[in-house]
């Protein structure tokens, strides 16, 4: 199965100019039609990803569906959260470490083994 290109609609947003140019455009200049298995191909790329999400973000932005404030929070929410969560799975295979005995030099270790050589 193909897609031909037909005439572009004179009012179609930028984000679908940029999605009909990324679809009918390769390497080697304009084409007329894409069969629907060179879709995978022609999208592969991230860089035409890329354009295409910028667009559609510039278009959602110009009507005011997406807000530059609240990308930017979510942006530092995500990192904290990562951050959060590496750091307690580093804490995780830390005190498991510890409580197993496979780390001799564990500063909690030596306090419990020297806690119980003084009750004794």
């Amino acid at each position: 199965m193909r897609i031909s290109l037909g005439k572009t609609p004179v009012d179609a947003a930028p984000h679908e100019r940029v999605l009909l140019e990324l679809l009918f455009t390769d390497k080697h200049g304009p084409r007329a039609s894409v069969a629907l298995s060179e879709l995978a191909r022609t999208f592969a790329s991230s860089r035409r990803w890329k354009r295409l999400r910028e667009a559609i973000s510039s278009d959602l932005r110009a009507d005011r569906l997406l807000d530059g404030d609240r990308e930017r929070t979510r942006g530092r929410v995500i990192v904290i959260g990562l951050v959060i969560l590496l750091s307690s799975i580093a804490g995780f295979i830390g005190a498991s470490r510890c409580s197993t005995g496979l780390e001799s030099r564990c500063c909690r270790c030596r306090l419990r083994s020297l806690s119980w050589a003084w009750s004794a």
